[in-house]
């Protein structure tokens, strides 16, 4: 099994504390996998196997478990007599009014509690007033691209009946540009999802996968847990804000978007601000504000969204040869929030800037180009940077190194080199 170490380090931070951790992102992004490892971590670190308490319950031998107060009397039945005990619920959204028997069990202090969860109502109002102050929450994204080669390459092991050192060929892999290329190519197609690169490599079972995942979320996520029936309004939605990406968006402009088209209730602003709202629940789409740099405050009425992964994407759009700067975007996007960034889209004045990224001091401009030999586009974007004032660092991200003049206050960075550098920092040379 191969570790996420960025998820395994954040849950061992919160080791011990009086939080209760909740784990959650979108369906098939490797929460149970993060739960796991943290189980192995445990037990690796000397902890008695009997003072964890670990419980998947979507397992059928759960399932005469149906509501908050068996699961406590199960639960309160297994903490052993000494020692700290260690309560790890899989899928805890199974149980209706488990917030409940949780909010005791961290009240009575008799365990420390990690949960994880995909159901949108996880997180709902009501469960954040009564668990108010007493979680944390952990986001599990899909693979980051280095996750991703690390995967691909214990498939390849297992294939070949291979022991190597993943991370020994992972340099040496590195090294072979034409390999990296392939394999970014079919990240930035099928994206990250773990299960994507143990797959069989014909085009037809990722597809399969993919859809499967989205139906998935779309009905056992979002249609089944809020009593909605109208699935077709939903996925014209969903398909519409997929396509896109990287444009301002609110429910106001979709509404009126569709309202001209079919003048169907289904689509009235209230409808449509419900359904991006479990949208974001479900971590299908991730809301992107604008910031304005040149009035240092945020708009929040100017929106853009982001899919929580391409290979959804693409399936959505019938993997269409449009939009593979929305796919770029999108990869760079959630890159940088993996690496502790807070992510806005920048204006200043009339120009227009990808990426505004802060983290604490460091404050960076970023403009996505697919490719710098399409000189209009990436001239406009390095314009529209050079209009921003000193002091804040200015990047271009592309697919290719073509590009080899100098410009000032301007830096120019390679995808696949961005993307593997896991300490990259943007630093001054």
């Amino acid at each position: 099994m191969i570790i996420r170490q960025n998820y395994l380090d954040q849950l061992i931070a919160y080791k011990d504390r009086p939080v209760i951790k909740i784990i959650t992102g979108m369906r098939r992004c490797g929460k149970s996998t993060i739960m796991a490892l943290y189980k192995d971590y445990l037990l690796s670190s000397g902890i008695n196997p009997e003072n964890i308490i670990s419980m998947s319950l979507e397992m059928m031998e759960f399932d005469d478990i149906t509501d908050y107060r068996q699961m406590y009397k199960l639960i309160k039945a297994k903490i052993p007599a000494s020692g700290p005990t260690y309560l790890l619920l899989d899928e805890i959204q199974m149980i209706p009014g488990w917030e409940k028997a949780i909010d005791s069990l961290y009240a009575e202090g008799v365990a420390d509690i990690y949960l994880t969860g995909s159901n949108s109502n996880l997180l709902s109002s009501e469960i954040a007033t009564l668990l108010s102050g007493r979680y944390v929450i952990i986001k599990i994204l899909p693979l980051s691209f280095q996750e991703y080669l690390l995967f691909v390459l214990e498939r390849k092991q297992r294939e070949e009946h291979q022991y190597n050192s993943l991370r020994r060929s992972l340099r040496k892999d590195l090294d072979q540009e034409n390999n990296i290329a392939l394999d970014i190519k079919r990240y930035i197609r099928f994206g990250g999802l773990p299960m994507i690169p143990f797959l069989p490599q014909e085009r037809s079972m990722v597809i399969t996968y993919l859809e499967g995942v989205y139906n998935s979320v779309v009905v056992k996520d979002i249609l089944t847990n809020r009593g909605i029936d109208n699935i077709q309004a939903l996925k014209k939605i969903i398909r519409y804000v997929a396509s896109n990406t990287g444009k301002v968006l609110s429910p106001q402009i979709i509404s009126e978007h569709f309202l001209s088209k079919y003048q169907s209730d289904s689509f009235a602003y209230k409808e449509v601000a419900l359904y991006m709202e479990l949208l974001e629940k479900a971590y299908i789409f991730y809301p992107e504000d604008c910031y304005d740099l040149q009035q240092e405050a945020m708009l929040i009425d100017e929106c853009r969204y982001y899919i929580a992964d391409t290979g959804v994407r693409n399936t959505l759009l019938l993997f269409s040869d449009t939009g593979k700067g929305h796919n770029l975007e999108t990869i760079v996007y959630f890159e940088l929030l993996r690496r502790g960034y807070t992510v806005f889209w920048g204006k200043y004045g009339d120009c227009e800037i990808d990426f505004y990224a802060v983290r604490q001091e460091r404050k960076i401009c970023i403009q996505i180009a697919v490719n710098l030999k399409e000189e209009e586009i990436w001239k406009k974007k390095i314009q529209d940077l050079q209009t921003v004032p000193d002091g804040y660092q200015k990047y271009i991200i592309a697919m290719n190194r073509f590009y080899e003049e100098q410009i000032p206050s301007v830096k120019f960075i390679n995808l696949p080199d961005f993307l593997l550098k896991q300490d990259y920092e943007f630093a001054e040379d």
